[in-house]
């Protein structure tokens, strides 16, 4: 997603980075702005949620060294742990 220069002043003066952007328009709230525009929120309900999304993806990761996966193109063969 391209930003204004407008967008890349106020992100300078208010010390918001790139990345909180990108996490906002994957994690927050939607409504819409006058024009049609999309008003992207960070509530925090979305917080909440973000929160306990990345708690379970944690989890998930925990459990995941060495894992490994045979795959034929678009066609997983087998899969196994090695210790």
């Amino acid at each position: 997603m391209k930003n204004t220069k407008h967008c890349l002043k106020r992100m300078s003066q208010r010390g918001i980075k790139d990345k909180h952007i990108l996490f906002l328009l994957e994690n927050g709230s939607i409504n819409y702005a006058p024009g049609g525009l999309k008003k992207f929120t960070m509530t925090r309900k979305n917080v909440q949620e973000a929160i306990s999304k990345l708690k379970k993806e944690i989890q998930i990761l925990s459990n995941l060294p060495g894992l490994t996966a045979i795959v034929d193109q678009e066609t997983v063969i087998t899969v196994y742990k090695t210790h």
